[in-house]
């Protein structure tokens, strides 16, 4: 089952709504129940949101928990400090995940796949983080 979080602003193609599989929440991350995840079998979250440090945290906070072992909590777009946005997102997705490894050492950056292009060659900069316990 696919569930993606999103705001109502957002537009998505209609056939999402039409498919078994796929559930569509337009409340945004923070309104998003996890206990629809409790018996969801494997867990792997993709997050793509607004970039800035602050959401980039709360979500690591919100979901990872429920990523399961040898899954993956997939941070996107921590180029935006390589790119001299840093600024723009009070340290962005970089920073978040930076700090949330800090106290969470369940994850590790995998660098296989952050480096599979070359070293950190991805808009996910450092943002493939596998759960290890």
């Amino acid at each position: 089952m696919i569930h993606t979080v999103d705001l109502p602003a957002n537009h998505e193609d209609q056939l999402l709504h039409q498919h078994p599989r796929i559930r569509v929440f337009k409340t945004g991350f923070e309104q998003y129940d996890t206990g629809l995840l409790q018996n969801a079998g494997t867990v792997l979250v993709i997050e793509d949101g607004s970039h800035q440090y602050r959401d980039s945290l709360a979500c690591l906070e919100k979901f990872a928990p429920f990523v399961t072992k040898d899954a993956y909590y997939i941070v996107e777009d921590g180029i935006v400090n390589e790119l001299g946005m840093g600024k723009e997102f009070n340290g962005g997705p970089a920073k978040a995940i930076h700090e949330y490894l800090q106290q969470h050492p369940e994850f590790i950056i995998d660098r296989r796949y952050c480096d599979f292009f070359g070293k950190n060659a991805t808009f996910n900069t450092n943002g493939y983080l596998k759960k290890i316990s």
